[in-house]
């Protein structure tokens, strides 16, 4: 027995030794590697990670995906990686995940690369972490799971990682995944937002502004409005533009929403110049601030620089641009560039008429409530004109035209008194 204990203490004392001259060649290696010694560093590298220790194995992978000291060899970094993450080095698994998940080094395998991930998040790996949240939130690689994203950003909050600490402050505001809580959404929120994150800040700020989940407090949703702004969030400026009581100081924070690229800033400051509100009338300025916020693809901003295209106000008239920046607006469901674009394709204006394409625009723009298309795709109905003449069809729209406030109500009422009474 005591032959037996001997042995197994020399071989305990064996391993130790083994190990300890493994991680004297590993500090070598980085070492030579923190000096730029590649060739040393690869030598020192390669002998710790052939006695096993998995932090030069990483390394050493490292260095051959990046081809540093070594020829770029990615199925030997990926072997590499493999070989750490068997003795459960996070690291390794984490990276080695990440090589299945692109097919590099491995054949593409996003099962097994969950499977590593997981492995290299339950071992503390923060990236694997924020990927595996990220992941199962999304939902465009691996079935969506927002109960199992909100796990592992919980996580990440418990580190104070302020991107997870913002998302599940979403995810408690809409009751995405977990259990709507509005108080809870605000306490991720503040927290997100005393870390420095600018939409944690934003969000903070309407909190504040709206009194969701604390008591409303103006004041306090302007100071975090302002914190975004300086955090380099135009959104913010927009909004701060918005509380502000004196002209002035409106302007100069929308200007600087729209000059950081805010789309509803440049297209509500094209809107100023149009109308010359708070600044000298210039179309010609309008038009560029419009044309800015069109090219984010803001509808609203579109169907502007279209009715600038439409009318030549601050650019040379141009029918068939005005057309074109319509239907761009009108298939992204903006109700008044719907009802424009049937306007055009009834009179022919911009080169086609089409009553078809006609009625079927008014049909849209009727159906999110514009008066004028109600009262059009109405008598298109009476007349079977671009649609099958269908007279109940034609009552019901004319007599929701007849409802309105529009300038359309009293021709709308006429007619239903003369034609379909």
């Amino acid at each position: 027995m005591r032959r037996i204990s001997l042995l197994f203490l020399w071989a305990v004392c064996v391993i130790w030794v083994s190990a300890q001259k493994a991680q004297n060649e590993y500090r070598w290696g980085m070492a030579y590697l923190k000096s730029g010694q590649l060739a040393d560093a690869v030598k020192s590298l390669d002998k710790a990670a052939q006695k096993g220790n998995t932090d030069a194995q990483v390394q050493l992978g490292v260095l051959y995906h990046q081809g540093r000291g070594v020829a770029q060899d990615d199925v030997e970094a990926a072997r590499l990686y493999r070989q750490a993450a068997s003795q459960h080095n996070a690291e390794g698994a984490f990276l080695l995940a990440e090589m299945l998940r692109m097919g590099v080094g491995e054949e593409k395998n996003l099962s097994e690369a969950l499977s590593y991930y997981i492995q290299a998040a339950e071992g503390g790996n923060i990236k694997a972490q924020q990927e595996l949240a990220g992941l199962y939130y999304k939902g465009t690689e691996v079935p969506p799971n927002r109960a199992e994203a909100a796990k592992w950003y919980s996580r990440l909050a418990e580190r104070g990682d302020s991107a997870a600490l913002f998302m599940l402050g979403g995810m408690s505001e809409f009751g995405d995944g977990i259990a709507q809580d509005s108080a809870r959404a605000f306490a991720y929120y503040e927290r997100a937002a005393k870390a420095g994150h600018a939409e944690g800040q934003l969000s903070l700020a309407y909190c504040y502004l709206k009194g969701m989940g604390t008591p409303s407090d103006e004041a306090k949703a302007r100071v975090w409005y302002e914190k975004a702004t300086s955090n380099g969030l135009a959104e913010a400026a927009y909004h701060l533009s918005k509380l502000c009581s004196e002209k002035k100081e409106r302007l100069r924070w929308l200007v600087v929403a729209a000059d950081s690229g805010f789309a509803q800033a440049q297209n509500d400051l094209g809107t100023r110049y149009a109308q010359g509100d708070g600044v000298a009338q210039n179309y010609n300025t309008a038009f560029s601030w419009y044309r800015k916020a069109a090219e984010q693809r803001l509808s609203e901003a579109q169907f502007n620089l279209a009715v600038a295209y439409e009318e030549g106000a601050g650019t040379v008239a141009d029918k068939a641009k005005a057309l074109e920046f319509f239907s761009r607006a009108a298939v992204q469901g903006y109700a008044p560039a719907e009802y424009a674009l049937g306007r055009l394709y009834a009179t022919g204006e911009a080169g086609e008429q089409n009553w078809q394409k006609a009625a079927t625009w008014f049909e849209l723009s009727a159906k999110h409530g514009v008066p004028e298309a109600q009262y059009n795709i109405g008598l298109l109905y009476y007349r079977g004109v671009g649609v099958r003449q269908n007279l109940r069809e034609a009552r019901s729209w004319l007599e929701l035209a007849a409802k309105s406030d529009s300038p359309v109500r009293r021709s709308a009422e006429s007619f239903l008194r003369h034609n379909l009474n």
